[in-house]
This record gives C-alpha cells, structure tokens and sequence, in this order.
C-alpha cells in the first residue's frame, strides 16, 4: 500500500475537497428537493445517474472517496418516505442499536481494544440500514437533511484522519469502513443522534489528541520513538531471557529500524 502523503491541517487548503465534496452533496439534496411533475421512477433514475457520473469524476479526490462519494446521500433519498413509522417500539430499538454500535466501534479504536473485520462491520451497518428503512419513517426538513449531511462528511473526515496516523494502520479498510460507521447520522432520529455524535465527538478527540507517540505525523524525535525494551512492560517478552532483536555488527542500522517496527507493535495495548 502507498504511503499517503501527510497533510498539513492548519492549511486552509486542506479542507477545501471536504467543502467542494458536502457541496457536491447539497446540490443533490436541493435538486431532489426542487418541486416537479416527474414519476417517481425517473427521479430515482436521474439521482443515481448523478451519483454515477459524480464518482467517476471525483474518483481520485481523497476527501470524497473516504466518504463514499454521494453514495450514501442517494441511498438516503431515494429510500425516504413520509408516511408514519410501522412500529414505534422498533423503530426506537434499531436506532439506538445502531447508534450504540458505531460508538461503540469508535471506542474501540480509540481505546485500542480489538476492532471488528472490515467486511463484518459493513454487513452490520447495511442490515441496521434495511431495518431503519423498513421500521422508520418519518418526515425530515430539508434543513434538518443538510444538516445531517454535514455532520456525516466531517464525521467521514475526522474518523479517517485520526486513525491513519496510527502505527500499523490499514488505511484502505478505513476509508472502506468509514462511510458504514457514520451512515447512522443520515437516519436515525434527532435525539438519538444528538446523544450519539455527541459521545462520538467526545472519542475523536480522544484519538486526534491522544497516543501522539503512535502518530505518523508526529515530530521525529525522542517523543516518536518506541520505548525502549522493559521486560516488566511487554508481556511477550517475559519469558525470554534477553532481547530477541540483537543485531549484529554488520547492519545495524536497518536491523535496529526493524526491530524498533517490531516491538512498537508488540507493545501496542
């Protein structure tokens, strides 16, 4: 995997493809919005035409692709609907069941405890996405929509950015998973995603600001630097006698840099 080039966020710059990407997004939602006589058919069909041909033209703008282009902004409207929900019961559940598990995700990742397969996370989020769409049903603002578009590209945004700069990190599955991880900030209801992107604001702190020592971007230095070999501290070590990372006389310095690689990920909680 080619290493991404690390970005300067106090560069205004940088978040001008996140800006064009939500704008991209708001020009959809306000053209499906426009009032006409069209059968409902040809709306759906000019929607995902737009969504096509939009990916295809920003297929190399990292910023959207992180998000999943205007894929998910399409799957919303085209399944929206303004009839009353099935069962309110339900409805509530699969919200909040949903809501829960992708914080729950984002404190896994924040906290370094062991996270779920890629292609397991997507499976859960599609089917917690079918079951919103079958049980809820509510009429959405056009304002409260935009909103939620905003929220859902920044959410995309800072999830994918606080995590690549972790050591080991697999940036092609989290710019795959990311967009499944913050859908729910398209559906499900108002006081249930208050309360979730208010704890999921709380946890991308917690990984933009904590563990600078794994960060990528950090300054290279002492700071960066795994720590140094303590038998006391990494467990896989204990039953050894020594370091299993001596380097010979010859080579040293790859030899170190390796071994260095090495223990940092052991040590990694």
């Amino acid at each position: 995997m080619q290493a991404q080039v690390p970005l300067d966020f106090a560069l205004v710059s940088t978040y001008v493809p996140l800006l064009v990407t939500i704008a991209r997004a708001l020009a959809l939602t306000s053209a499906a919005h426009v009032p006409h006589a069209l059968p409902g058919h040809v709306v759906s069909a000019g929607i995902l035409f737009w969504t096509y041909m939009d990916a295809q033209a920003n297929a190399a703008v990292h910023a959207s692709h992180v998000a999943g282009h205007l894929l998910p902004v399409a799957f919303f409207l085209l399944t929206r609907a303004t009839d009353a929900a099935r069962t309110q019961e339900a409805w509530i559940a699969v919200d909040l069941a949903w809501a829960g598990a992708c914080v729950a995700l984002w404190a896994s990742h924040a906290f370094r405890w062991r996270s779920r397969p890629a292609w397991a996370v997507t499976l859960a989020s599609s089917a917690m996405a079918l079951l919103h769409v079958y049980y809820g049903r509510d009429a959405v603002s056009l304002a409260e929509v935009c909103v939620r578009i905003v929220v859902f590209y920044v959410l995309c945004f800072v999830r994918y950015h606080a995590l690549v700069c972790r050591v080991s990190c697999d940036a092609a599955a989290h710019a795959f998973v990311g967009p499944h991880v913050c859908l729910y900030v398209l559906f499900v209801q108002r006081y249930v995603l208050l309360c979730a992107v208010a704890a999921t604001g709380g946890l991308a702190c917690r990984l933009c600001a904590g563990d600078k020592k794994y960060s990528a971007w950090s300054e290279r230095g002492d700071a960066c630097k795994p720590p140094a070999y303590d038998p006391e501290r990494c467990d896989v070590y204990k039953v050894q006698a020594r370091p299993v990372y001596d380097a010979p006389a010859e080579g040293t310095e790859d030899r170190d840099l390796l071994a260095e690689l090495r223990q940092a990920q052991a040590c990694r909680v």
